[in-house]
């Protein structure tokens, strides 16, 4: 069969696919109204101290720290709970031999 005489006969079916595929390009090339509107958003340029301020919660950890537990042998000789009687208060300045709790 001739590619011509094929050609004519079926030219509906191929415009009807080749609009359909040039409208979906059409489709995903167009910008939407939200990318447009981000692309119209402007500021002008100052010249200055830059400042970055991070907020966040945790807890800090001193450079030197020492970890404090209760006695080591408190169980083996079965007590098994101690109760604080007084304690530093947080943040105060100790040296070595000071009674912190």
């Amino acid at each position: 069969m001739d590619p011509i005489r094929a050609l004519r006969r079926h030219w509906r079916p191929a415009a009807v696919a080749t609009l359909l595929m040039l409208a979906t390009v059409a489709w995903y090339a167009w910008p939407s109204s939200t990318s447009a509107a981000e692309a119209i958003l402007t500021a002008p340029v100052k010249s200055g101290e830059f400042k970055v301020l991070v907020t966040t919660t945790g807890e800090l950890r001193a450079r030197k720290f020492v970890q404090v537990s209760g006695p080591a042998t408190a169980q083996s000789v079965q007590v098994y709970q101690t109760k604080i009687a007084s304690i530093v208060p947080e943040g105060s300045l100790v040296k070595e031999g000071d009674v912190i709790a």
